[in-house]
């Protein structure tokens, strides 16, 4: 009975082991559904393509996701978990900085902005070779606007 009152704080887990170069990076991302006393969730067509869009466009090539859990087709509702495997940026060689703007319904049209915020909030800690220049991420609904202006060091 405890454990539910504090449920809404669970929210977001997140592991990451960052390496770049030749070697494997990983990135473990798993979203509860939990925000400020609401719940929402997004099945795992949705976040495997987000997550893989997001990662090419940080830099991250030889990308492997695998993912569990979300809106099932029977109507089961639980905790989604992204693991990646990929291949981080090599920014020991020439490099070039890249804008970039992500923003809600920017991807396939749609979009969650509880979901997407906590993805991306997750990358950039992920990610060195991104910074937030500006963003806009107050989620209110799952249908609230969010913008990042960013910038990426990528290799040329």
């Amino acid at each position: 009975m405890k454990l539910a009152r504090f449920a809404p704080l669970l929210g977001l887990f997140v592991s990451t082991v960052a390496s770049a170069g030749d070697s494997l990076s990983h990135f473990d991302f798993t979203f509860f559904g939990t925000n400020a006393g609401s719940y929402t969730m997004v099945s795992c067509d949705y976040a495997q393509d987000l997550a893989g869009a997001w990662l090419t466009k940080f830099g991250a090539t030889d990308v492997d996701l695998y993912c569990t859990g979300g809106i099932q087709p029977t109507g089961l509702i639980s905790p989604l978990t992204i693991r990646a495997t990929y291949r981080g940026p090599d920014l020991t060689r020439a490099v070039r900085k890249v804008a970039m703007k992500f923003e809600s319904g920017a991807f396939d049209g749609d979009s969650n902005c509880f979901f997407d915020t906590s993805l991306m909030r997750s990358m950039l800690v992920e990610f060195p070779n991104v910074t937030a220049n500006r963003k806009q991420d107050g989620c209110f609904e799952p249908r609230s606007r969010y913008r990042y202006e960013l910038i990426a060091t990528l290799p040329n």
